[in-house]
């Protein structure tokens, strides 16, 4: 979960194979291009809200391999407070497998690993950056009850709060509704974190733009990250953006 000075969960190492058709089942292909990176629809959010200049912060847990080391190290460069990010001996970092074809299109396998592990205690411990931050955004790819507990939370302290029900659960709790402020579902997997991401700084840094506004300026980054491959690679910092998107 993110805090803005934001709070997101859950996030994952990411590798990205490129492919002209997806196998079908028992089919092996030859694909083109591979990249290694960094992912987790918490951690993407997280990124894109700082990249566009809010103050964040994450709640969340990795393994104590290599990946959960170099994640700490990629989240410091983005000065992205990690105080309530833990390190688990009980699991493995996350993991996402994304396949993509030549139309565009993706399938992703994700092992959530030490993101599973997140705890409501662990929620309760961050209870001061929850208070003072200006919006908490979350998503389902942690435990449910952990997102619960980080909504509950945080309405108590005014904290606008921002749910994004991804990947889709079944049977979702009716208290999510109660207690989201707003509720970002995406189609399967459009530029749903740069959006989201976007929404949350604008949310935090520019509550004075009316909901339609804060949508359109979001839309319009999100679109310009879908013109570059990649999942943080492709995401645009303020300065590459036009200025009126922060007048």
């Amino acid at each position: 979960m993110v805090m803005l000075r934001s709070i997101k969960s859950e996030l994952s190492v990411i590798y990205v194979l490129y492919c002209p058709e997806f196998p079908k089942p028992g089919e092996t292909v030859h694909g083109s291009k591979f990249q290694k990176g960094f992912g987790g629809k918490g951690a993407n959010q997280c990124v894109m809200a700082s990249m566009l200049g809010a103050k964040t912060a994450m709640v969340g847990r990795v393994g104590t391999d290599q990946f959960g080391t170099n994640y700490l190290d990629h989240f410091h460069k983005y000065s992205i407070n990690t105080d309530h990010v833990k390190v688990t001996e009980q699991s493995n970092t996350g993991i996402a497998s994304i396949t993509v074809n030549d139309k565009g299109q993706n399938n992703i396998v994700i092992v959530s690993g030490a993101n599973e592990k997140l705890t409501d205690e662990d929620v309760e411990a961050s209870i001061h950056v929850i208070s003072t931050s200006k919006v908490l955004l979350t998503q389902l790819e942690t435990p449910p009850t952990t997102a619960l507990k980080a909504l509950k939370l945080a309405k108590r302290q005014k904290v606008t709060t921002v749910l994004n029900p991804a990947p889709a659960r079944p049977q979702l709790d009716p208290d999510f509704y109660k207690l989201a402020d707003y509720f970002c579902p995406n189609e399967t997997e459009g530029a749903g974190d740069v959006f989201i991401g976007s929404f949350a700084y604008y949310l935090s840094c520019h509550p004075h733009l009316d909901l339609h506004e804060m949508i359109r300026r979001s839309s319009k980054i999100a679109s310009i990250s879908v013109q570059k491959p990649g999942t943080q690679t492709s995401f645009p910092s303020k300065e590459a953006l036009s200025a009126d998107l922060f007048a």
